[in-house]
């Protein structure tokens, strides 16, 4: 079996810039940033309270302008997100440093929402400090799925199976008989 490497999707990154900058764009219109919106028809109509309204917008774009610029930053993110070879695991969301197949002691998958990630268990996992968010989160993530790492595919050129297929082949190969 050939060595995995992932990238992100251009296409699918794309995609979900579009919705994400789309749910901003319905944050700023609640919130009046366009002026006030004229409704189709004049009849009469129940409308939401103007304070709702207001706190639903920034609400909305609370959450969805980092996320817009989290996806619009990984556009031009050329980097492989992970790489699955003979050696080990590396992933850009765990730690910096390759993780070899005797350092896992377990491979499970989380499913949320219909999002799919696979969980690392490691061995020894103080030896691979996660950077970044996965750094900062780690304590509840490993609450949360019960393993160390949690390696989403989401907006990248590979599906979850391909990932499993090949973290299952190279786990088994390495494994002493």
């Amino acid at each position: 079996m050939e060595d995995l490497v992932v990238y992100y999707s251009r296409w699918r990154l794309a995609l979900l810039l579009l919705l994400s900058a789309g749910l901003a764009a319905i944050g700023l219109t609640l919130v009046g940033a366009f002026g006030e919106i004229q409704p189709l028809v004049d009849e009469p109509r129940r409308r939401l309270p103007d304070e709702f309204s207001l706190a639903a917008g920034w609400l909305l774009l609370m959450i969805q302008i980092p996320i817009t610029l989290s996806i619009g930053t990984k556009l031009f993110d050329k980097k492989p997100q992970l790489i699955v070879d003979s050696s080990g695991i590396k992933s850009a969301h765990c730690s910096a440093a390759l993780i070899p197949w005797t350092e896992i002691i377990d491979l499970t998958t989380w499913n949320n929402r219909g999002q799919k990630w696979i969980i690392l268990h490691l061995r020894n996992p103080e030896q691979f400090p996660a950077k970044g968010a996965a750094g900062f989160l780690a304590k509840a993530n490993r609450k949360l799925t019960g393993g160390d790492f949690a390696i989403p595919l989401t907006g990248t050129d590979h599906t979850f199976d391909e990932a499993m297929v090949a973290m299952t082949h190279f786990r088994t190969e390495s494994s002493p008989n």
